[in-house]
C-alpha cells in the first residue's frame, strides 16, 4: 500500500508537467483558428470553452488512474483482511457492492451534466457582463454619465 501511495504521488508530478504542455497547445490551437469561429462565439463563451477543456484535461489525465489503482489496492487489502477476520460478514458486505458501484456511477453522470449546464450559464453571464462593461465605456467616452443617471433614476 505504501508503494501504491508513492507511485501515485510520482504520477501526479508527471501529469502536472504533461498538463502544462497541453495547456500551451490548446491556447496555440485557439489562437490559430479562423476569425469566423471567434465571430460566431461570444466572448464569455470562448473563456468558458477554454476553461472547460483545460478542466477536462486536468481531471481526465491528472489523477484518475493513480487514484483508481491506489483505491483498488486498498480495497483488495481490506477485503482480504475482512475475509480473514469474519468471512460471513465480509460476504454479506460484498453482496451490496454492485449496488454501491451503480449508485456512485449514476451520481457521477448527473454531476457532470449539471456542471456542463453551469458552465453554459457562466458563459451567458460573462457575455452580459461584457456587454454591460462595453456600454459603460461607451457612455463614459461620450461624457453621458449625468444624463444616464437622470434617465435611470
Amino acid at each position: 500500500m505504501v508503494a501504491c501511495q508513492v507511485w501515485t504521488k510520482g504520477k501526479l508530478n508527471e501529469t502536472e508537467a504533461f498538463e502544462g504542455s497541453n495547456q500551451y497547445k490548446l491556447f496555440r490551437n485557439i489562437i490559430y483558428r479562423d476569425i469566423e469561429w471567434f465571430d460566431k462565439k461570444p466572448t464569455g463563451e470562448v473563456y468558458a470553452y477554454l476553461d472547460k477543456h483545460l478542466n477536462n484535461i486536468r481531471y481526465g489525465i491528472s489523477n484518475k488512474i493513480p487514484d483508481f489503482l491506489t483505491t483498488l489496492c486498498y480495497a483488495l487489502g481490506l477485503i482480504a483482511f475482512a475475509v480473514i477476520l469474519g468471512w460471513k460478514l465480509a460476504l454479506l458486505s460484498l453482496s451490496i457492492a454492485p449496488l454501491v458501484i451503480i449508485t456512485v456511477s449514476v451520481t457521477g453522470i448527473v454531476i457532470v451534466r449539471y456542471m456542463e449546464k453551469e458552465l453554459l450559464v457562466y458563459s451567458y453571464a460573462g457575455n452580459i457582463a461584457h456587454e454591460v462593461l462595453s456600454a459603460i465605456r461607451t457612455v463614459t467616452a461620450f461624457n453621458g454619465q449625468q444624463r444616464e443617471a437622470e434617465r435611470c433614476g
